[in-house]
Formats: structure tokens, sequence, C-alpha cells
């Protein structure tokens, strides 16, 4: 770790864990070293985004030797359309954009805007940069995530099902040979998921308790359902809800509302995606921001969610299933939210080439519900 690193944590509060962290997110995964132009930009008057952890990564950047630019946005932006022209400026401009701000999730799948790197920061707060799901060495998930993507590669079918009793299945639809292998074009630091799989067939049963935002466009606070609605789901698209007739009502509502807002057929489910990475941690309560808890959550191989409303990935809401099971052509590879590829031996080679990351596939079941 570079002792200037040490030095300038240090005035935040000098925890170790959090240098660690530190590190890691600026070194490791960024690369910012001298000269570097690095625009940081971070989300205020959120309470998930703390003040001296924003200030403790403006310190560590510049005793790197980068001329470093730092920007605040506070407002809730509607979609990507509405990120502010200065900061867009500022990113087109950069050699490295650290996003520490909801706008960084709205950007993963878009055009890149300029030809630096982009990195949309998790790790916004002391609770997660100094955790194992930061502290862990950046160089364990990069391996890591190539040798799971491997795996993944050229499964033609999935089935996804949970303890409240979904059970939905469907073919993947391979990319297009034109497509990039890598659709995000936005790096995540800590890293925790692997690319969404395109569904197509779907069919089956989806119990849904929350609808949380794809981070596509704004939805407003999402939805909690005080009691499970499952979906009846045909051919990608959900044909009938059922359960309460209240919690019917505002499910059906939201998909509705979004549908029309953003012209796209609001119930077709377009693909899915699930957490590789067990030390990810919300630190954060669904009931006081179901958004954000998605937004972190997700990352964990304890939640999966499918992506819904519209026929682009990642369409407009996120359906989460906590504690899923899930097989790509018959091979089970998720059981009661234990990933269970964690446990060949090329994944597990990994750990021996980086010191200090024994216990990087330990399963964190704390994820906020």
């Amino acid at each position: 770790m570079d002792s200037h690193i040490r030095k300038d944590v240090s005035a935040g509060g000098g925890n170790p864990s959090i240098e660690a962290g530190l590190s890691n997110l600026l070194v490791d995964c960024a690369g910012i070293k001298d000269g570097r132009r690095v625009v940081l930009i971070h989300e205020e008057g959120n309470p998930a985004v703390e003040h001296d952890v924003v200030a403790a990564i403006e310190q560590g950047a510049r005793a790197l030797g980068a001329t470093v630019t730092s920007l605040g946005c506070g407002e809730r932006l509607a979609g990507p359309e509405a990120i502010p022209p200065h900061i867009v400026a500022a990113m087109a401009q950069a050699d490295v954009t650290i996003l520490s701000h909801y706008m960084g999730a709205m950007l993963r799948l878009r055009p890149p805007i300029g030809a630096g790197v982009h990195v949309l920061n998790y790790a916004t707060n002391g609770n997660v940069l100094g955790s194992r799901w930061a502290t862990v060495p950046y160089g364990v998930w990069l391996e890591a995530g190539d040798a799971i993507a491997r795996e993944l590669r050229g499964a033609t079918s999935w089935r996804v099902t949970c303890p409240l009793g979904t059970d939905l299945r469907g073919s993947i639809t391979p990319p297009p040979a034109s497509a990039p292998s890598q659709p995000f074009t936005v790096l995540t630091f800590p890293i925790g998921t692997h690319n969404p799989i395109r569904s197509h067939g779907a069919s089956g049963r989806l119990v849904i308790r929350w609808l949380a935002s794809s981070a596509n466009h704004d939805i407003g606070d999402g939805l909690i359902l005080r009691s499970p609605v499952t979906a009846e789901v045909r051919d990608d698209r959900i044909v009938r809800l059922e359960g309460g007739a209240a919690e019917v009502a505002k499910a059906e509502s939201l998909l509705h509302d979004l549908g029309r807002r953003n012209g796209v057929d609001p119930m077709l489910i377009n693909s899915w995606h699930a957490g590789i990475n067990p030390q990810a941690r919300p630190c954060c309560d669904p009931e006081k921001d179901l958004n954000h808890w998605q937004l972190m959550s997700h990352n964990n191989p304890r939640l999966m969610h499918f992506h819904a409303v519209g026929q682009a990935m990642p369409g407009e809401i996120s359906l989460p299933v906590l504690d899923p099971d899930i097989w790509l052509d018959e091979r089970q590879l998720w059981r009661r939210g234990e990933f269970l590829l964690l446990k060949s031996p090329a994944i597990q080679d990994i750990l021996g080439r980086h010191p200090g990351s024994e216990d990087a596939y330990e399963l964190n079941r704390e994820v906020g519900v």
C-alpha cells in the first residue's frame, strides 16, 4: 500500500481496513497513478454516501499524483439522459472517473462517455469500504469473474426456484456475433455479479416481494409488498398476478405506470443475473431505501433478480429473489443462495495467487432481510 495513501486516510480516521479498501479502489481497480486526470462524482444529501469517505477518496487520489476534480450532484436524476452537462463534459476529458453516485449504475449498459476508465463505487461508507467485500484484493475477483464467465458461457437453458415457490425456466438467447463480450461499460468496485443473461421463453411462476429500480430510469421509491404476489409467466410475459387484491393492484399499477412512462411493455421479462461475491453486504435496510438496498445486495449470491418492463436490458424494474436455486443446462450453480461454482478447483486456485484472500469465498448471510 502506498505510504501517502496511508497518511492521507489516517487524517480521516486511520482505520487500516479503510486504508486497504481505499488502496484497492484507487490503485488496483481504477489504476490511478501520477499525472492521471481523475474526476470524482459523489451524491450529495444521501446518508449512504459519507462525507469522510468522499474526502478520503479525494485525498488518496491526490496523494498518488493525480489531478483531481471533485463534483457533487444531489438531484435525483430521471435517467442517464438527465446527467448535468458539466458532469458529462468532465467525464469525457478524464482518464479515470469514480462515481460514488447512483448515476454510475445508470451508465453500466450505456455507451461510454469519453475514453477513460469509469468505476461505479459501491463502497461509499466506512462499513462497506472497510469490509472484506472491499478489502479482498481486487485481482481475486478480476480472475474469478473471468473464470465464472467462462463457465456460464455457452449455456442454453436455465431454471430458477426459491423457497417461496418461484419456479421459472427458459432458454438463453445467444448474443449476436458483433456484441461485446463485456456489455458493462462501467467497472464496479467491489465486483459482485456476472453479466446479465438474456432470457428467451421464460415460463413458470415468479414470487414477487419487492419491485425495485433496475437503475435505468427513476422509478420513485419502488414497492415493498406486504404479502408476496405470484406472477404467472408465459414466453417472457407476466400474464397474471395472484395474491392479496391490494398488493396485486399496487404491483400492477407500478408496472403499467412505468410501461406508459417509458413507452415499453410493462409485463415483459428480458434478462436476469445473480450475485457471485459472498462477501458482499448492503449495510442498509430495504424499508428505508429499497433501491439502494437492491443496488448493494444484488451482488451477494443470496440474491438474484429478473429485469422487467421493456425489451432492452436492464428494463425499468428489478424483481429480486432471495435464496435462489439456479441451474444452467441442468447443472446446479446456486443452492439456497450459496454460489457452488466457487468450490471448483480452478476458482479455488485463484486464492493461492493472492495472499491474504483465504476468506474471500466465505458466505456473508447478512443482506438486510
